[in-house]
């Protein structure tokens, strides 16, 4: 979940879910191949990862919202 839309009538529109799917990206850098998204070896203690998520809109309005997600092994 994540909070409501900036501008949107009367006091923001809610956003109730936000997907997301990054196929696997990765390219060569100084002939090391190099990943878009990675995750620590290991997952925190707490058992969760933890991603923010940044929206831009029109007119220079951002919003960042942090979400967890389990560690599954």
């Amino acid at each position: 979940k994540v909070g409501t839309l900036p501008g949107a009538p009367p006091d923001g529109g809610p956003i109730d879910t936000a997907k997301l799917r990054v196929t696997r990206v990765d390219r060569r850098v100084g002939g090391q191949r190099r990943h878009y998204v990675t995750t620590p070896r290991g997952c925190p203690q707490r058992g969760t990862w933890t991603t923010l998520l940044r929206f831009g809109y029109g007119e220079g309005q951002r919003q960042t919202e942090r979400t967890r997600t389990r560690c599954e092994a």
